[in-house]
């Protein structure tokens, strides 16, 4: 029997880079992928600590929802689910964050957060337990979500910096809302606007302020 040997033509050369591919995913796909859904809209709320107003040794401050100018507590009424998806925080010094929830004044859950002092940190998770249908999975009841930071640093210094949320509200089988109540960051007259106007003229001090809006569908 007559055996022929042949050679195959190399391709490639080495182990395969995977290394830009990778990149692509975590830069790009990511934060795509923790976009709102159809039904779904994004709450963002975040506590800005400039050189002007830093956060003082022992003071305690809440997020603020940047689409009214209204500070936490946040009530997302029965009907909607509401879940924990981003967390972004940058301080130059040691503060703890508290973010904690109740349902129908029954607290649910408070997890303490502490942010690496001098580091940024932003993460995306679509998993996690900071959601209320693991205890309110048909949206029956009233939640009230709550955020906090506080300065820990065990010198006299300031902090500066900056800590953002964002919720996703889930619509389950109610109406959707068209209004929101904001808050004037000059006169801090509260008063109802349409839920997707941005350009917003107060009707106490007559100044004009924008206000975004992130949501994608009509809900809270």
């Amino acid at each position: 029997m007559k055996v022929t040997t042949k050679t195959a033509p190399v391709k490639g050369v080495g182990r395969p880079d995977y290394s830009k591919n990778i990149q692509t995913i975590r830069r790009g796909e990511t934060p795509r992928l923790m976009e709102p859904h159809a039904d779904e809209k994004q709450k963002v709320f975040a506590l800005f600590m400039p050189e002007a107003v830093p956060l003082e040794k022992g003071e305690t401050k809440h997020l603020m929802d940047l689409e009214t100018f209204l500070d936490m507590p946040y009530t997302v009424p029965a009907g909607y689910t509401w879940e924990l998806r981003e967390w972004m925080g940058s301080c130059n010094g040691a503060v703890e964050d508290v973010g904690s929830a109740t349902m129908d004044g029954i607290p649910a859950v408070a997890i303490p957060i502490y942010p690496m002092p001098d580091y940024c940190t932003h993460e995306y998770e679509q998993i996690i337990a900071f959601a209320s249908a693991y205890w309110d999975p048909k949206a029956e009841h009233t939640w009230v979500f709550d955020y906090t930071v506080k300065n820990i640093n065990i010198d006299e210094n300031a902090i500066k910096g900056v800590i953002q949320i964002a919720l996703y509200l889930h619509k389950v089988g109610t109406a959707e809302m068209t209004e929101k109540t904001v808050k004037c960051p000059y006169c801090e007259a509260k008063f109802k606007v349409p839920l997707k106007q941005t350009i917003i003229d107060c009707p106490s001090c007559g100044k004009r302020f924008v206000v975004p809006f992130y949501g994608r569908c009509s809900v809270v």
